[in-house]
């Protein structure tokens, strides 16, 4: 059995799966599709794929964006929470969505600044 762990480059997961032979692919497949059948969320018959491919700049996460994603979606879902609950608001929580976004953009704007002055330093005349 594999062993995933959350730690480590991201190329480590997509390692372990090529190592995979295609009869273990196989082995997974059947019992993902025999757990659907038996809780009756698929009859195993028909497979429909349907896939495509766009090429697109991806945005890489940095810690800033990644804690400002945090921010956003505890936000979204303590709102749910609350409305589920009938409340207006969840007692102790605090929307703090716009001072997180001045925040990230803060930081972006000083990471920005600070690898420009690493690509062109400034030129000082003596």
């Amino acid at each position: 059995m594999l062993e995933m762990s959350l730690a480590g480059p991201a190329s480590v997961p997509t390692a372990a799966l090529i190592g995979l032979t295609p009869e273990t692919l196989k082995a997974i497949n059947d019992l993902v599709v025999q757990a659907a059948v038996d809780l009756g969320l698929e009859d195993g018959q028909k497979l429909r794929v349907d896939t495509t491919v766009v090429q697109t700049d991806i945005h890489h996460p940095t810690d800033n964006t990644l804690l400002w994603d945090v921010v956003r979606v505890v936000t979204r879902l303590i709102g749910r929470l609350a409305a589920a609950l009938g409340r207006r608001r969840i007692k102790g929580f605090r929307d703090r969505t716009r001072s997180a976004r001045r925040r990230m953009q803060e930081i972006s704007t000083d990471d920005l600044k600070a690898s420009a002055r690493i690509i062109r330093p400034e030129h000082t005349v003596s």
